[in-house]
């Protein structure tokens, strides 16, 4: 699998989501940040299907489209 980083603005709108998701309701916060590392895992698994990421945000409007983005860059 190949590595991958968060960029600092990406990083902090993934926290700030889920710190946002947590006080909205238990676990969302959490649950937020899994289904990010899930679609982490699965463009670190097939890095060259780009249309991975692009269903991931299709099917998720609620993701923060720039952590999104940084990741299919």
């Amino acid at each position: 699998m190949i590595g991958y980083r968060f960029l600092l603005p990406a990083e902090e709108e993934m926290t700030e989501a889920s710190v946002f998701y947590e006080a909205a309701s238990p676990n969302l916060g959490v649950d937020f940040l899994d289904d990010v590392q899930r679609g982490v895992d699965l463009l670190r698994a097939q890095p060259r299907n780009r249309s991975i990421g692009w269903e991931w945000i299709e099917a998720d409007p609620a993701t923060p489209i720039s952590v999104v983005s940084y990741l299919c860059s």
